[in-house]
């Protein structure tokens, strides 16, 4: 009888374990009630009695009892602490921000929270009634949630989503719902073989990315797409070009004169001109096509549709006339032209690197040939350019071969009829072309950066050479503007005067009044350095500038010279006449010395000298010569033969 209560008692203890287990295995697939806590401790309870009433004869049977009784007790104390955790994970999870969802090993669904059915769209019944995954899916499908066929989302999601949908393989993924929600959607493997998967809706963080990416592909001033945005576009129109076989050019345009109104009204009006030639080049354009700004004045436009070449020419023609207009900036007048080049796909180029290379060729042609017109690409183009290319290349070789040469301009002074001083001009002697004018080389010196090098060159060379000529004839050397503006003239110039042991007060720097457009305090500090040292300056091509007679005041000047398209016409033109000799006099009353440029007859010599000009340069006097035969001429002391 011992035995049997034992045994009984042994299985009364495992009864209460397995109504124990399955309370808490049922807490974990869904939240435990009041009810069943009740229930599980009346159960126990009805279990103790029966157990004290088989053990009655046994003398220990109430003390069994009572500890059976604990357990009851603590059973229902600790069932109802769960239930109320039970609850408190159900509030967590139904109020977190994050949509999460459980799938079993069998597929089932024990764990979806509120957000999940929020951002999903899902109908709550699927979330009472124990769901399965497929259940999800299938009711996904029928609301068209991924389109036909999967269009809607990336073909790797969708081949996730027709083999089951739980694949782990894609760990996080984006998606964009039929209502717009961006979903980012992660999946967390279980080692059981389920999964847990979350849904973060991340439609705000999109659209403040996508605000952030527009603001880096849009030119801040005049709105516009960038350069970076360009190339975007580009290579979007070549992949419809080749699947679609859409054409499209490229259109480059260049402003004109806005560098001169920068630098006269100041950057802001030119910003607001900037502004207005956007607007205007927005109006002429579809909403197919892309404005955008690649320079300070340089625009493109690619437009799209182009069955054929020639037409596009109504559109640039438009844009020719609309950019052309006047425009009005604070109360000012303003014109001003551009000019155009065209390049299409893909005959002019199959990349978007070498389309845009292209229709810049085309617009440089349009800028050579008198700007304000356009020009489409032709392979002769892209011939110049290479062969520009190359003699760049071979400049660089020339530096450092002692290739150039020093040529020289004489001026005269008209009462004497002797050399008064002479102009240093490079020359560029080439193995194998011959020698070479500055008409051809200067220009694309200016454009690989070797024009400093250049003048830097000319000025050590130069004053070596003068250093054997008479003590009253002069030197003059032409100053450029990455000189000019590269804040070292002054030690360039201090340097070749120490080397050569050339006078400075022989010395005279021209700068044209182009380069002073790019007036600075430090450039004329250093100016006038060098005029304290006895370098004298020299204003060249006077009177075809933008404000002269302000650079007379403000910059040391020695001398005038009268630009060579006045004094080509002081015979023809009576108006040319007026303004030589108005300069004549500006010069005198400024107490600055005159040379007329550009005296190629005895006409114009006598022309100038009746008007009290000092000095005159011109083929009638010679051309330039290089440094041994001028040397022999300044020896022998030439006077000018002149029947003025």
């Amino acid at each position: 009888m011992h035995q049997a209560s034992l045994t009984l008692l042994s299985q009364a203890h495992a009864a209460v374990a397995r109504v124990f287990a399955s309370a808490v295995s049922r807490m974990s697939m869904k939240p435990i009630s009041s009810t069943h806590v009740n229930r599980l401790g009346a159960g126990l309870i009805a279990l103790t009695v029966t157990i004290i009433a088989l053990t009655l004869w046994w003398d220990h049977a109430w003390a069994i009892a009572l500890g059976l009784i604990g357990v009851a007790l603590y059973a229902m104390m600790l069932l109802r602490a769960l239930a109320a955790k039970s609850r408190e994970l159900e509030l967590t999870l139904n109020h977190m921000t994050q949509g999460i969802l459980m799938v079993a090993p069998d597929r089932k669904v024990p764990v979806i929270n509120q957000r999940a059915i929020e951002l999903l769209d899902l109908p709550k019944s699927l979330a009472s009634q124990r769901a399965t995954f497929d259940d999800i899916l299938n009711f996904q499908h029928q609301c068209q949630e991924f389109g036909k066929d999967g269009v809607s989302v990336q073909p790797v999601v969708w081949d996730s989503i027709k083999q089951g949908g739980a694949s782990t393989l894609l760990p996080v993924y984006e998606r964009v719902r039929p209502n717009g929600t961006a979903l980012e959607i992660r999946t967390v493997p279980l080692p059981d073989g389920g999964l847990v998967r979350t849904f973060t809706d991340i439609t705000e963080r999109r659209r403040a990315e996508g605000e952030v990416r527009a603001m880096a592909l849009r030119d801040e001033l005049t709105g516009l797409a960038n350069r970076a945005r360009l190339h975007e576009h580009l290579q979007d129109a070549f992949q419809r070009l080749h699947r679609a076989g859409e054409g499209f050019c490229v259109i480059s345009l260049d402003l004109d004169r806005l560098r001169a109104i920068n630098d006269t009204l100041g950057h802001a009006a030119g910003d607001t001109l900037l502004q207005q030639v956007a607007q205007r080049l927005l109006q002429c354009v579809d909403k197919k096509d892309l404005v955008a700004r690649v320079g300070l004045d340089q625009f493109v436009i690619v437009n799209a549709d182009v069955d054929h070449p020639l037409s596009v020419i109504p559109l640039v023609q438009m844009l020719l006339t609309t950019v052309g207009a006047p425009y009005s900036v604070n109360g000012q007048r303003l014109i001003v032209a551009t000019s155009i080049g065209i390049a299409t796909a893909p005959n002019d180029g199959d990349t978007p690197e070498r389309l845009m290379k292209n229709a810049d060729l085309a617009l440089h042609a349009s800028k050579k040939n008198g700007r304000a017109v356009f020009s489409f690409f032709e392979p002769e183009m892209q011939v110049a350019a290479d062969a520009k290319a190359r003699m760049a290349t071979d400049m660089r070789d020339a530096l450092a071969g002692e290739q150039f040469e020093v040529h020289y301009l004489p001026w005269v002074n008209c009462e004497t009829g002797r050399i008064a001083g002479c102009e240093a001009l490079v020359r560029w002697r080439h193995p194998s072309l011959g020698l070479i004018g500055p008409s051809e080389f200067i220009p694309i010196a200016e454009e690989c950066g070797l024009i400093a090098a250049v003048g830097d060159w000319v000025l050590r060379r130069a004053t070596v050479e003068a250093r054997r000529w008479p003590e009253n004839v002069r030197l003059a050397v032409n100053v450029s503007a990455a000189q000019f503006l590269g804040n070292d003239l002054s030690g360039s110039v201090q340097q070749a005067l120490s080397n050569s042991g050339f006078p400075a007060n022989r010395l005279e720097l021209e700068v044209t009044e182009s380069l002073l457009l790019f007036e600075r305090g430090d450039q004329r500090a250093m100016l006038q350095q060098l005029s304290r040292q006895g370098v004298h300056m020299a204003l060249d091509d006077f009177g075809t500038g933008y404000s002269s007679f302000r650079y007379l005041d403000l910059f040391p000047f020695n001398r005038i010279k009268i630009d060579r398209s006045f004094v080509a016409n002081v015979t023809k033109r009576p108006h040319c006449a007026a303004i030589v000799t108005a300069a004549i006099e500006l010069g005198r009353n400024l107490e600055m010395r005159t040379t007329a440029e550009g005296v190629e007859s005895q006409d114009h010599f006598a022309f100038l000298k009746q008007r009290g000009c000092e000095d005159v340069q011109g083929y009638l006097f010679g051309r330039p010569c290089r440094g041994p035969e001028l040397l022999e001429r300044l020896t022998r002391s030439i006077v000018v033969n002149s029947a003025a």
